[in-house]
């Protein structure tokens, strides 16, 4: 479900989402974690003679890029992406200040990246470099459910020759109005689940349906028709 005016609500009931499901052991179901990135493909060498880091799709040995790999980027996490307006992309300093920034132009590229445009957002460009890592969360706001991924990212400038293809997807999102400074690149190492603590703990009241239409009622929104 839709509504016509979902971003003027966007932030409420953020203390719902301020609690997300963790996973631990055996039983982690909602935890995916990949501890050997970040992998560089060995098909494409930067100046500095390190290995670029490319979705399989760009990388000129794909079968390289994936040996070994998970979809971390599943179909589950790709509906929850498709159902989100926004994300939120948090990044740190050198020396640990956090910084969190709304992200309206982003895309799942593939089952191990997302890429997300770098329009107005400085601070984070210069935390990207300074630290290689940042986290991107998102949620359906009405089911209130979602995802949070973890991951080496790089901030792929206009003079670097990976920054066509990253910015393809992102083009027409953006348009003309807003030009792309650069784009974050995020490869998947851990993916999260965020869910309302109100599922764990009512699950006898609460249900999708159930949060779908008390969102509904609270905001004074309807389906788009």
């Amino acid at each position: 479900m839709r509504c016509n005016n979902a971003r003027h609500v966007l932030e409420a009931r953020h203390g719902e989402f301020e609690r997300s499901v963790e996973a631990a052991g055996p039983s982690g179901t909602n935890v995916f974690e990949h501890r050997s990135l970040p992998r560089r493909c060995p098909g494409v060498l930067a100046g500095n003679g390190q290995g670029t880091l490319l979705p399989p799709r760009v990388c000129h040995s794909p079968r390289a890029a994936h040996r070994g790999r998970r979809a971390m980027l599943n179909a589950a996490v790709r509906d929850a992406a498709g159902r989100s307006v926004l994300c939120w992309m948090g990044t740190a300093d050198a020396g640990g200040e956090p910084n969190v920034s709304p992200k309206e132009v982003w895309r799942i590229l593939d089952d191990r990246h997302v890429v997300i445009a770098n329009i107005a957002s400085p601070t984070t460009a210069s935390n990207v470099v300074a630290t290689g890592k940042a986290c991107l969360a998102f949620i359906d706001i009405f089911v209130q459910k979602g995802f949070k991924v973890y991951g080496p990212c790089r901030n792929v400038t206009p003079d670097d020759p990976d920054f066509v293809a990253f910015a393809a997807p992102l083009l027409p999102l953006a348009g003309p109005r807003f030009p792309l400074r650069s784009v974050f690149v995020l490869e998947a190492s851990r993916v999260q689940a965020v869910v309302a603590p109100s599922y764990r703990l009512h699950p006898d009241e609460v249900s999708e349906a159930s949060q779908i239409d008390a969102a509904m009622r609270t905001y004074g929104v309807r389906p788009k028709t």
